[in-house]
């Protein structure tokens, strides 16, 4: 097994651009390069973007503080397979959360009055829309209760 020299790291960096600029996770041009390697073998798993690279840190770091000590049996990329399927999942069965419709309500009453009306009249398909910002938030709240049917079972 060979083992890099910190001297060697930049050639290596550079080799690596020079043959592949693209950073798999994000599927994009690498803009600030760095040797990615696992922390626990030592070993590179290549060249991605610094700001990829954190992420990872934080992800697996996360990883450890809040799952992997409660469940010593699971491991990270397992984890982030079922995370995905999870997330992949078709949803739209379901309710809505009371608190995304009141997070919706209150980005939408602080937008101008302006871009109110253009989303009641363009996404909403109201023909006439209120006088002022208080009249479009109701409208706005109407339409969220009666488009989602939250309230059905």
């Amino acid at each position: 097994m060979q083992i890099l020299k910190q001297k060697d790291l930049k050639k290596y960096r550079e080799r690596w651009i020079s043959n592949k600029d693209y950073d798999p996770l994000v599927q994009s041009k690498i803009i600030n390069s760095v040797v990615d390697h696992n922390h626990k073998t030592g070993l590179i798993r290549g060249v991605i973007d610094r700001e990829t690279n954190q992420y990872i840190g934080k992800l697996e770091q996360n990883f450890i503080r809040f799952i992997h000590w409660k469940f010593p049996d699971v491991f990270l990329p397992d984890f982030l397979k079922r995370i995905a399927d999870y997330l992949m999942q078709d949803y739209r069965s379901n309710p809505i959360h009371p608190v995304f419709v009141q997070k919706q309500i209150k980005k939408f009453s602080r937008l101008s009055l302006d871009n109110q009306k253009s989303i009641l009249l363009k996404e909403c398909g109201y023909l006439q829309v209120g006088k002022d910002k208080k009249e479009n938030t109701k409208l706005y709240r109407s339409f969220l209760m009666r488009e989602s049917n939250i309230y059905k079972t």
